[in-house]
């Protein structure tokens, strides 16, 4: 059995914003989750996640 790359992730949310204050410093801000059809739940990570916008004061984590 080949495994086939069938259909593209979707978001649950095409949009997302957060409001931040200006010099405080946060360890969580937001969350963002993608969905596969492809994939079977809990036998790997589908999807990661990146920014990228050069030089922003922002990391992503594997947990999106």
């Amino acid at each position: 059995m080949e495994d086939v790359n069938e259909f593209s992730p979707t978001w649950p949310q095409l949009y997302m914003t957060a409001d931040v204050v200006e010099g405080r410093v946060y360890d969580h801000i937001t969350q963002v989750q993608a969905v596969d059809r492809d994939g079977v739940d809990g036998i790997s990570r589908i999807c990661r996640y990146q920014i990228v916008t050069p030089d922003v004061p922002f990391e992503v984590d594997a947990d999106g």
